[in-house]
């Protein structure tokens, strides 16, 4: 089914809905008229699939509300939604660790709202090189997924995490060489894509599925995480890889301004934090490990791929050798983990 997306960028839809909801929505100003909304879209001109899109609401009163938004157009963002409401009845609206808090899913433009969460990406922390703050941020962090992790729903309409298996990632390897000639040879590194059945069992476990720094907000001694689109049920270690793994992208995907000794040391406190709350073995956690690391840096080529090709007849040729090089060298990095294994 397709949506009309940018629904959720005109300003009289967009009105109506706020206005209709405002005390279902902010229950803590109830009653208070709004004066305007800005409107604010986040994702580039050129993406038509989705549309990501920043509200700022102004009431009378003085207060002033900041809502996101996110829409899809061949992807209904209603499972989304269940599982974050589910979270949040969870309380992961309480405490330490929580989520931003889903609004709304508004079928008409398959638009999901959510409160914008308070804080500091964990990607910026890592970016400053506040190593302290990163450590400490790390224990926090372990904590909050393994709280996820713990989890169990039963009889919720929660569904499988998103997964790319072997036929998705066959598919990317055939396009590549034709928008990036360069990059044929260095495509014969990747190893055989059977493994991907072994380590994808689905569990009874929610995962985020997309645990990366930049959806990891740290505010003070709370730790917020956003962007569930491709969160479900999955294998738990998923999203261990995913952060364990973030502070080994390549320098040309991702610099990170610490010494090798310390993105170690970083990697450690997250997965010693994580292993002590879950009751894990910590080398055997580790040894699980690496198939996974192989798999998320396989997703990294296919996210970067792809917003290359859509983007591709809009790149100068200087975005367009850059995201050769990042794709080069994550080929490059997946040999390196292949030959621990």
């Amino acid at each position: 089914m397709r949506y009309n997306i940018f629904k959720s960028i005109d300003e009289a839809f967009v009105k109506d809905i706020f206005e209709q909801k405002s005390n279902f929505y902010f229950p803590d100003i109830k009653s208070q008229d709004i004066k305007k909304i800005k409107i604010k879209k986040i994702s580039p001109d050129w993406a038509k699939e989705s549309c990501l899109v920043k509200y700022k609401i102004f009431f009378n009163s003085g207060d002033i509300r900041v809502i996101r938004g996110s829409a899809k157009q061949n992807e209904s963002r209603k499972p989304v939604f269940l599982v974050m409401q589910y979270l949040w009845q969870r309380r992961f609206n309480k405490s330490k660790y929580l989520i931003a808090k889903p609004l709304d899913f508004i079928d008409k433009a398959n638009l999901l709202l959510y409160q914008e969460a308070q804080g500091k990406p964990f990607a910026s922390i890592i970016q400053e090189g506040n190593f302290y703050q990163a450590k400490l941020s790390l224990q926090k962090i372990a904590k909050w997924i393994a709280k996820l992790h713990s989890l169990r729903p039963k009889n919720q309409k929660i569904r499988k995490a998103v997964f790319l298996g072997e036929n998705a990632y066959k598919k990317m390897l055939k396009e590549i060489p034709i928008l990036m000639p360069s990059l044929k040879q260095d495509l014969k590194k990747i190893p055989s894509l059977s493994f991907l059945k072994k380590i994808w069992q689905t569990s009874s476990i929610i995962i985020h599925d997309d645990f990366y720094p930049g959806n990891i907000i740290v505010n003070k001694n709370t730790i917020s995480v956003i962007d569930f689109d491709r969160a479900g049920f999955g294998p738990a270690l998923m999203d261990i890889a995913t952060l364990y793994g973030a502070f080994e992208f390549p320098a040309e995907a991702w610099k990170i301004p610490f010494k090798k000794e310390e993105t170690t040391e970083l990697q450690n406190t997250f997965l010693n934090a994580y292993c002590i709350q879950r009751k894990l073995n910590k080398n055997k956690t580790l040894e699980k490990l690496h198939l996974f690391l192989v798999k998320i840096f396989l997703d990294q080529i296919h996210y970067y791929f792809y917003f290359a090709k859509k983007g591709w007849k809009f790149m100068n040729n200087d975005a367009r050798t850059g995201f050769t090089k990042k794709i080069r060298s994550l080929i490059l990095k997946i040999e390196e983990i292949e030959k621990t294994i």
